[in-house]
């Protein structure tokens, strides 16, 4: 509790300021009272009872003007008959009470987020204006039609109801009156001005019709004591069971209408697409496996050609001098002989394509020219090894076994210094 004299903070129950020495005992009491009527005007707000709730929630506001809880409540009950613009003003007199976490804020918001909303809620209030002015001046029949509008753009404008339902009894018709204070009472059930109007309503038919007190009991118009509002207001809310089970009879038959009718089409456009994007995806697969046996094709014909290119510089790093070339040529011949060998036969075999008997006989007949050159004569290590390497690929296809998957058919040997 603040207290009203110099401003500090009362803790606990203490019945004076600790700071200033004030009694505030009577501010505490007031501060109760008006908790309490906040939650008696809480009570009545949940039943319905709005217009009891307004009083109750006055009062609270008149012990404690700051009952920030009182104050948003009073606002939502306003605004709950129709009554917004006073609904606004306490719910903005509330955020300048307390500006941090204030649920008033959040229903200022939530009202003019709508502007759809808020433009027929203030045009309701105008035209109730224009229609309270219509009748003053005599003229029921435009304030009724104005007042319709009013109703269509809010229709739980609690005074918008009674003003016609009067302009109606005024004019005799009871059983419209009667409809719209019906109406009044489902939004406000403990609306003082409605169960007046239908109190005078039943008088009014009962004087007509010359019925006695018990015959007027049983009439529909009974609504003015406390008990028949109740009772009345009850039994409009007692559950109807047969309309449960035919609410949910329907929405069974609905569930299985749409069962049978529209998911077997579900499921059929389910699968066209599935086989769609399956066939979409098979495309695209079969296109990459086409790319990627081009890329492979390319990569062996250029590893080929750098095969080649290499084992040229390897002989000529081989033959050293000019003058000794002679004693080279021999050897030169056999690899040239090696190399058209390996582009006509060897190569097509490390690429998938079945041995023949005039390949094998071909790779045998040079194989035993492999075997009869005479090496002895040549000195230079490069020769050597390009020696070994036609002995081993040779040999290996001589004998049938073939080159192995990652080995090429010519693998070059790095050159000496």
């Amino acid at each position: 509790m603040i207290c009203p004299n110099c401003g500090a903070k009362v803790v606990g129950r203490r019945r004076r300021c600790e700071n200033c020495g004030a009694d505030i005992a009577v501010l505490d009491r007031l501060r109760k009272l008006s908790n309490r009527l906040y939650n008696e005007g809480l009570e009545m707000a949940q039943v319905r009872d709005l217009s009891g709730a307004v009083l109750k929630l006055q009062k609270s506001l008149e012990l404690n003007k700051e009952n920030i809880e009182a104050r948003n409540l009073l606002g939502l009950v306003y605004y709950e008959l129709g009554e917004s613009t006073a609904a606004i003003c306490e719910w903005v007199i509330s955020t300048n009470f307390k500006k941090e976490d204030n649920d008033a804020e959040r229903l200022l918001r939530l009202v003019q987020a709508d502007s759809t909303e808020y433009q027929n809620v203030n045009s309701a209030i105008r035209k109730f204006n224009i229609a309270l002015d219509l009748v003053k001046n005599g003229n029921e029949d435009m304030a009724a039609i104005q007042l319709k509008k009013v109703i269509g753009l809010n229709p739980h404008f609690v005074k918008a109801y009674l003003l016609l339902s009067l302009i109606y009894i005024k004019n005799c018709e009871y059983e419209r009156a009667k409809k719209l204070l019906k109406r009044v009472l489902k939004i406000d059930v403990g609306n003082v001005t409605a169960r007046r109007y239908i109190n005078e309503i039943k008088l009014t038919v009962v004087n007509q019709e010359g019925k006695s007190d018990a015959e007027a009991q049983q009439e529909d118009y009974d609504f003015a004591g406390t008990g028949a509002v109740k009772g009345k207001i009850y039994s409009d809310e007692k559950p109807n069971f047969l309309s449960i089970i035919t609410f949910f009879l329907g929405l069974a038959m609905g569930i299985a209408l749409v069962y049978v009718l529209a998911v077997p089409n579900i499921r059929t456009d389910i699968r066209r697409t599935y086989e769609a994007k399956e066939r979409e995806l098979g495309a695209d697969v079969s296109a990459a496996n086409a790319q990627k046996s081009s890329l492979e094709s390319r990569i062996r014909i250029l590893e080929n050609e750098n095969t080649d290119l290499k084992s040229q510089l390897l002989i000529a790093q081989a033959t050293p001098e000019a003058d000794e070339r002679a004693d080279y040529e021999p050897f030169l011949q056999l690899y040239a002989d090696y190399l058209d060998l390996c582009d006509r036969v060897i190569n097509p075999i490390s690429s998938g394509n079945l041995i023949s008997a005039e390949d094998l006989e071909e790779i045998n007949n040079f194989n035993g020219r492999l075997v009869d050159f005479d090496m002895a004569s040549l000195e230079n290590e490069n020769t050597k090894m390009l020696y070994a390497t036609m002995i081993d690929v040779i040999g290996r296809y001589a004998t049938g076994t073939g080159a192995e998957p990652d080995n090429k058919p010519t693998p070059t040997p790095t050159p000496a210094a």
